[in-house]
């Protein structure tokens, strides 16, 4: 009512502001846009004006904002047109409106009358706007649109045998059956029949289908046998799922599923790749893959797998899980109207997703049943500040039990698969974990209001009674892999203070270690029974600091490795302990996850494959014989990436490999920027170890390139902790100039620019100096590239 007695006064607004109103086109159709918050509810066209009415919804408190510059343009191009005014917009635009208790607001934009032949146009609130709203072939001439279906045949039509399986999906750029996607295809009717012919020539089917007076069709391929479908779901508790089966032994193994998708309400206009992100638990790494999406909206990719796993899909405003499993292939469709107020209102509106192939049934109950997975963790955040870690751990066990209740009381009434009901019983658990887990973060967050966490520091004495929560059974249960928080969880455990050896303790077992080395020097063996004395951190600290020198040149030179040998083995011992002291994990499942991530990842940093010896050992700590093969598998791999690196370096030139000038370590800094004297100069302070690090180099190619005909230099700095075989291989594909540097030099640099963690940047100017330091690793490369061009100006 309050919608309908405000249009009416946006009309007599628009009456009283002298714009005639020739033609109106109330919801017009539309083929795509960047957001479902935004609907244009209502087109006036006429020889003086042309008027969009919009109703926009959001969080209330949240705000929107809609820029002042924002045009219409003919859907096939031409001339922008720019809006002149808003009519019942709160203030300007361009100013934030915050929503209302409805979480809707309304209002219209008046822009120069346009052509009214012009079958669609696109709605543009602004380039160059992150996050602009966009709305692509707005309809304003209805009847210049040739229809391939009629309305009542388009959607995804499900069985109603109970099962509700999605088995047809027709729409005007594509028909989704058996488990595929045609778009070629014509419809054609024969009496009160339709015939829809779907493919061509060896692969082609004829569908017989026929509407019936409730909404739902009769189709088949066979006219005496057709099968009822419907878009709305039919409910039948007595429906039993045929192949209802649970994981079975043969849980792990290498192999790769096709995705096809349909991307319902697509437009190139809005993106023209999607992402898809498949995890590792294993390595712990995460696999990043490119999605090419057709101008039809279809897409096809191939996903290698080791074991089943929701994948993540990131398609232009859709952003979701996908069940996979290795060898089994699935057609997804994905709709990116969802959701509107059509469809909250419409019971036969399209699902945000449907699935087509023999995992459906399990993504259908994973998305029906992920509201049990989570506990309100916004809710928990809230509360932490004035909670102990105890009462926290508390209230989320009770959260937990509460939703395992839901979830068992949702069961009796809705059938779940045997994979998803055991998939979504431990994730419960599971995720309860990760939240206990993480409560010194949170903790953290809450102290210093979601900024950088390095400033404050909040640490909690844990005692083992206090991990009782943790079921080691579970952890080990290679099962517990396909769960969406179990990766988390294994890192808690893995990177848990608790766990790691005390700094004291620490030092106290390399001065005893070296102690009983005889030919430690006299005045080492004085330093070291001191640190045997030391009871705290802060006496540790400073006597270290008073004998700064002697201990630096000791433990840099000449028994840097043997000290590196005990404080490596004592780390693993004290870790291995704690962890059955605190989680109960001995060897076991989570064990050999934690040692395989620890190879891998060393693998991974120095970019080597592990020799045999290696291998051995490890293979000697493990149990699991998938993870023992996978890991020569891995490193097979490895190494053929090496050999491909290694060919492609041979016709890499951009980059330039710098000796270092002879001058006292104090003074490199100054003698390398002279060298590049009158250019902008960017300055990486990396290594080859550093994943970070790696990661925001390959972020910079492309504002490199973007760059490369102007007057700046990129300079990336390393020291002897980069192998100097990793830093050969790596470089090559790394266009730049390059030095590597001793240690004091390093040092003097850390020391100069208060280096306390790598990447850092900073940027200097023309003349030498310094411009910006340590600037923030998360700063969009937008901003990057701003400053190197405020610089370069």
């Amino acid at each position: 009512m309050k919608k309908h007695i405000l249009l009416v006064l946006l009309l007599t607004l628009l009456g009283q502001a002298g714009i005639a109103q020739n033609r109106v086109i109330k919801s017009p159709r539309v083929e795509a846009a960047t957001h479902t918050n935004v609907i244009i509810d209502r087109i006036a066209l006429s020889d003086t004006a042309t008027v969009l009415d919009f109703t926009v919804s959001n969080y209330p408190g949240q705000w929107i904002i809609f820029a002042k510059k924002n045009y219409l343009i003919n859907s096939d191009g031409g001339n922008k047109i720019y809006c002149k005014y808003a009519i019942g917009y709160n203030g300007q635009l361009g100013d934030k409106w915050y929503m209302p208790e409805s979480g809707k607001v309304h209002f219209s934009l008046v822009y120069p009358p346009i052509d009214k032949k012009l079958s669609k146009i696109d709605f543009i609130e602004g380039d160059n706007i992150d996050g602009a709203f966009k709305i692509f072939g707005v309809e304003i001439n209805p009847s210049k649109r040739k229809a391939l279906l009629p309305e009542a045949l388009e959607g995804n039509w499900l069985k109603t045998d109970g099962s509700n399986e999605w088995t047809l999906g027709m729409y005007e750029k594509a028909i989704v059956y058996q488990n595929k996607l045609w778009d070629k295809f014509y419809l054609k009717k024969e009496g009160g029949v339709y015939v829809l012919h779907i493919g061509a020539e060896k692969q082609s089917h004829r569908l017989y289908i026929k509407a019936l007076a409730n909404g739902d069709i009769k189709v088949g391929k066979d006219m005496n046998k057709l099968e009822v479908l419907s878009k709305c779901k039919t409910e039948n508790k007595a429906f039993k799922y045929q192949n209802n089966a649970g994981y079975t032994s043969s849980f792990f193994h290498r192999d790769s599923a096709i995705v096809k998708g349909f991307v319902y309400g697509y437009h190139p206009k809005i993106s023209k790749t999607g992402m898809a992100y498949v995890n590792d638990i294993f390595t712990g790494k995460q696999k990043a893959l490119l999605i090419p999406i057709q101008e039809n909206g279809s897409f096809e990719i191939k996903v290698p797998l080791v074991y089943p796993q929701n994948i993540y899909l990131s398609i232009c405003n859709y952003h979701n899980q996908l069940y996979l499993e290795p060898g089994k292939d699935m057609t997804v469709f994905i709709n990116l109207k969802y959701p509107n107020r059509e469809v909250q209102a419409n019971a036969i509106a399209l699902p945000q997703s449907a699935y087509m192939g023999s995992l459906w049934k399990e993504n259908e109950d994973i998305d029906n049943t992920y509201k049990f997975s989570y506990i309100d963790g916004q809710a928990l955040r809230n509360k932490i500040k004035d909670m102990s870690a105890l009462e926290f751990k508390e209230f989320c066990l009770d959260a937990m039990r509460a939703k395992q209740a839901q979830f068992k009381e949702y069961m009796t009434n809705h059938p779940v698969c045997l994979k998803a009901q055991k998939m979504r019983e431990m994730d419960i658990v599971i995720h309860t974990w990760s939240e206990i887990l993480s409560f010194e973060m949170y903790k953290e967050d809450q102290m210093t209001g979601n900024n950088d966490r390095a400033t404050t520091v909040y640490r909690e004495k844990y005692t083992p009674d206090y991990f009782s929560f943790i079921k080691p059974e579970l952890l080990n249960n290679p099962q517990a892999v396909v769960c969406q928080f179990f990766e988390l969880v294994i890192n808690r455990v893995k990177m848990a203070r608790c766990i790691q050896p005390d700094f004291i303790e620490t030092h106290h077992a390399i001065a005893d270690s070296l102690l009983a080395d005889q030919s430690v020097p006299d005045n080492v063996r004085t330093l070291l029974e001191k640190i045997k004395r030391c009871q705290n951190e802060e006496a540790l600290t400073n006597t270290l600091s008073a004998d700064s020198a002697l201990w630096s040149s000791f433990t840099n030179n000449t028994f840097r490795d043997k000290i590196q040998s005990i404080s490596g083995n004592y780390y693993n011992q004290t870790r291995d302990k704690n962890y059955a002291k605190f989680f109960g994990l001995t060897n076991g499942f989570a064990m050999d996850l934690f040692r395989a991530q620890e190879y891998c990842n060393r693998m991974d940093a120095y970019f080597i494959g592990l020799n045999e010896n290696s291998l051995s050992e490890l293979e000697a700590n493990l149990s699991t014989p998938f993870i023992k093969e996978h890991v020569r598998f891995l490193t097979k791999e490895k190494k053929a990436e090496i050999s491909r690196m290694k060919e492609s370096n041979k016709s890499k030139t951009e980059y330039t490999i710098n000796k270092i000038p002879q001058v006292n370590p104090d003074k490199v800094f100054d003698t390398i920027i002279q060298k590049y004297k009158g250019k902008t100069i960017f300055i990486d302070f990396w290594a080859t170890w550093c994943s970070p690090c790696r990661a925001g180099i390959k972020k910079m190619k492309p504002m490199k390139e973007e760059l490369k005909d102007k007057n700046v230099v990129f300079v990336y700095i390393t020291d002897e902790s980069s192998p100097l075989d990793t830093w050969n291989l790596l470089i090559p594909d790394i266009k730049g100039e390059h030095y590597r540097l001793t240690k004091d030099e390093w040092n003097c640099l850390k020391a100069k620019f208060n280096i306390t963690g790598i990447p850092h940047y900073t940027l200097v100017d023309k003349k030498g100096d310094v411009l910006k330091d340590g600037i923030y690793f998360n700063s969009e490369i937008n901003e990057f590239k701003k400053m190197i061009e405020d610089a370069l100006n």
